[in-house]
């Protein structure tokens, strides 16, 4: 089993906050061989192609493999192509970073449906054969 170091939502060492490359070293510094490029960091969403190219080539040298991590929860039971537009873009990012493999959690867009309380309403109750979402 390979256990590796996840990039925060805000990483804070001492009192200054640490951008995704220091964050990065630090964790090549404990010894790390994995690194997650989590994408629910707002910072890490705004990354820039040159940016990410340089993370890339970074963790190359610090011999760390990057595995990028999908924001939390996407949902197939809610809008598809915001869910398709939204893999599409992280499926991107991690091919220009060199990752082979994107991680995705289940339930994000609706994490932003519950977040207008009429949307989530309602759903409220409902089962997932209801909705249409496969049960296995």
């Amino acid at each position: 089993m390979k256990i590796g170091y996840a990039s925060r939502w805000m990483f804070v060492l001492g009192d200054k906050n640490l951008n995704i490359f220091e964050e990065l070293n630090f964790a090549h510094s404990l010894g790390f061989k994995i690194f997650g490029l989590n994408l629910d960091r707002k910072r890490n969403r705004k990354l820039t192609i040159k940016q990410i190219k340089k993370l890339r080539d970074v963790a190359k040298k610090l011999k760390i493999k990057i595995i990028v991590r999908s924001p939390h929860h996407l949902n197939t039971s809610v809008d598809n192509s915001k869910l398709f537009n939204e893999v599409k873009n992280n499926l991107k990012i991690a091919g220009l970073v060199g990752s082979d493999r994107l991680m995705i959690h289940p339930g994000f867009l609706l994490n932003k449906l519950e977040l207008k309380k009429a949307e989530a309403q309602k759903l409220k109750g409902k089962k997932r054969k209801k909705l249409k979402i496969d049960v296995e």
